[in-house]
């Protein structure tokens, strides 16, 4: 994918949250063969090597990004990975400038 700005960000005042912030694609995602994007199903997220749950998701239209609430704190020492494994019919979002391929 070419660079849209999306970006994943975590934060020490919310030890469960973390950030997918879409940049210039505008979401929420879908996919033709998947539907709407869900993190729960479509994202892993690694914080020091173990694999952690996603509890909730809450898209936050005005800031485009979702907001993923996990089941346990993050360890802000640790690195954290978030891995997508994209579907055929890969998610779309509308973009707000053209990308290069």
């Amino acid at each position: 994918m070419a660079n849209t700005g999306l970006m994943v960000m975590v934060n020490r005042p919310y030890p469960r949250r973390v950030q997918l912030v879409l940049g210039t694609l505008i979401g929420p995602l879908k996919s033709l063969s998947l539907g709407a994007f869900d993190p729960r199903r479509d994202l892993q997220i690694y914080n020091g090597g173990t694999l952690l749950t996603i509890e909730s998701v809450a898209w936050d239209g005005p800031a485009n990004r979702y907001l993923m609430f996990l089941t346990t704190d993050l360890n802000f020492d640790a690195v954290t990975q978030v891995i997508h494994h994209a579907p055929t019919s890969p998610f779309r979002g509308q973009l707000t400038t053209p990308v290069a391929p």
